[in-house]
This record gives C-alpha cells, sequence and structure tokens, in this order.
C-alpha cells in the first residue's frame, strides 16, 4: 500500500489544509482571540459539504463555537452549547467522557463550579463511557478538580486527587497547564 503525501496528493492537501484551518480557529479561541476565531469559523462554514469530507457533521463547526462561547462567556450562547450536548446515545450507553468534559467546561464558564465538579468526578470514578481522549481529560479534570477541592479546604481529597495524576503521568513536560494546575495545587498541601 502506498502512502500519500500532501505536496504529491491534491485531495490530502486540501483535507491536510481544512484540517489545520479547523486546528487554528479552535487554538484562537482557546487563546482568546476571538475576531481571528470567528475569521477562521467563518471560513470553514464557508467550505461546502462535498470539499469537506473531515467535517460532513459539522463536529469541528460545533467545537468552534463552542470555544468561542465559553472564551466569550456569554450566558446565552452557553446554554446553547448545552443544549447541544447528547444526555444518552440512543443505544442506551452511557455519555462519553468527553460530552462530560465539554459540560464541565461550559459549567465552569457559567460559574456553576459545583455541578461542574459533580460531573468531573463522575467522570473520574467511571460513570461514563471512555473517549479516545480518556487519559487526558482525566488529568485535565483532576487538576480542576483538586485546585477546587484546596480551595474548599478539603487537603485530602486534593492531596489524593495530584498522588492519582502523579500515578498516571509519572513525566509531564512542565510547560503543560494541567501541570502546573497541580503544582499550584502541591505547593498549598
Amino acid at each position: 500500500m502506498a502512502v500519500a503525501h500532501p505536496s504529491v496528493d491534491a485531495d490530502l492537501q486540501q483535507y491536510y489544509s481544512i484540517y489545520l484551518l479547523m486546528t487554528e480557529a479552535f487554538l484562537a479561541a482557546r487563546e482568546g482571540d476571538l475576531e481571528r476565531a470567528k475569521a477562521y469559523l467563518g471560513q470553514v462554514q464557508a467550505i461546502k459539504d462535498s470539499r469537506n469530507p473531515l467535517d460532513s457533521r459539522r463536529l469541528f463547526t460545533r467545537e468552534i463555537r463552542r470555544e468561542i462561547a465559553i472564551a466569550q462567556r456569554n450566558p446565552t450562547q452557553l446554554r446553547e452549547q448545552l443544549s447541544q450536548l447528547p444526555s444518552a446515545k440512543p443505544s442506551g450507553l452511557p455519555r462519553e467522557c468527553t460530552s462530560f468534559y465539554n459540560e464541565v467546561r461550559l459549567r465552569m464558564a457559567l460559574d456553576e463550579k459545583t455541578v461542574a465538579m459533580a460531573l468531573s468526578e463522575k467522570v473520574l470514578s467511571g460513570e461514563c463511557r471512555n473517549s479516545p481522549m480518556q487519559e487526558w481529560i482525566e488529568a485535565l479534570l483532576r487538576g480542576e478538580l483538586a485546585k477546587h477541592k484546596a480551595r474548599k479546604g478539603d487537603l485530602k481529597s486534593a492531596r489524593q486527587l495530584v498522588e492519582e495524576f502523579d500515578h498516571d503521568w509519572a513525566r509531564p513536560d512542565a510547560e503543560l497547564p494541567v501541570v502546573q494546575t497541580i503544582e499550584a495545587v502541591r505547593e498549598k498541601l
């Protein structure tokens, strides 16, 4: 089987370009550069479905909109994003952990920390269906939950979350925001 490369395969080059455009939009929203994020979102939305097989269901578009809503902290947009999250799959399977994680982020942006932390604990106790990014989601939620518990004075629970993080991530990159969050909590313990 031959492997194509974007420099010689026009279709692959288009897919790669679309993926980079979506990634740039996502990152711009996360960095708070809303004008750039909205400009990229407009470009992504302008691509016809037939030319955009990577996002035929418009999942990336919804993710970019969610990131913009979180950055803007607009309650109306945040509530609209919450209403679009699945409560359960039609097959009766539990929600995917990614869906819970997205809800946690939206609830935090709405300043609904108690609900967000309860959802985080559900993910960490295995009450959701694993997702491809499970380890990363759990690391992020452990960091946020440990910070929340330390702020509330529940140092025992915060310490346990830090220890679980250390167990799962023996040698993480110190530059990652989640590692910096864990280190800040560790300093308080």
